[in-house]
Formats: C-alpha cells, sequence, structure tokens
C-alpha cells in the first residue's frame, strides 16, 4: 500500500480446500475506528495505525436452494426493457452494458 495511506497491511487467510474465509487482518487509520465526530482528533494516547482481525468460524452447511440464484426472484426482462420484481418495487435497474439479453 502507498506509505501515509488509510491501510498499512491487508492478509485474508482462505481455506482453498473448503472455499472458506478463514480471517482478515488490516492495519489502518486509527481515526476510521473512530465515530464520525471524533475522526479530526485522534487522542494521544492511540497509535496512528490501529490492528483489526476479523474471525470466521461455525461454518456450517446450507441446504442446496438453486431458486436463491434464480434472476427472475429480482428482476425480468418485458420487451427491451429490465423491470423490477413486485418484492423490489423501490429499486431501480440501470443497464451498464447495452445490448444485454
Amino acid at each position: 500500500f502507498p506509505s501515509g495511506g488509510t491501510c498499512k497491511q491487508l492478509n485474508i487467510t482462505l481455506d482453498t480446500a473448503a472455499q472458506r474465509l478463514i480471517s482478515m487482518e488490516y492495519i489502518i487509520r486509527t481515526s476510521l475506528l473512530m465515530d464520525e465526530q471524533s475522526q479530526g482528533d485522534v487522542p494521544d494516547k492511540y497509535e496512528e495505525y490501529a490492528f483489526v482481525k476479523a474471525t470466521f468460524t461455525g461454518y456450517r452447511e446450507l441446504k442446496k436452494n438453486l431458486r436463491l440464484f434464480d434472476e427472475r426472484n429480482y428482476f425480468f426482462k418485458a420487451g427491451a426493457e429490465f423491470k423490477v420484481a413486485p418484492a423490489y418495487e423501490d429499486y431501480t435497474i440501470f443497464v451498464g452494458s447495452p445490448g444485454l439479453q
């Protein structure tokens, strides 16, 4: 990472055999961990950078639900236009690539 940036180091540990995330470790600016009112004023007792670690455990197999990945649950195409499913009526579809089928 560039010197003086918001992140000094990032380590991601994966179990590639099980295809699972094991942990993530960051060294980031302490100010990023503070509420908005305090971000400009990091108290002297804190270092400029902080170490943050997240560990992921307790994985369990989920029942396969291929319907979950069926895009018709979320949107559909009516003529040349994409429309959202009723459950997502407040959403707007942005077509970033013209000519989608």
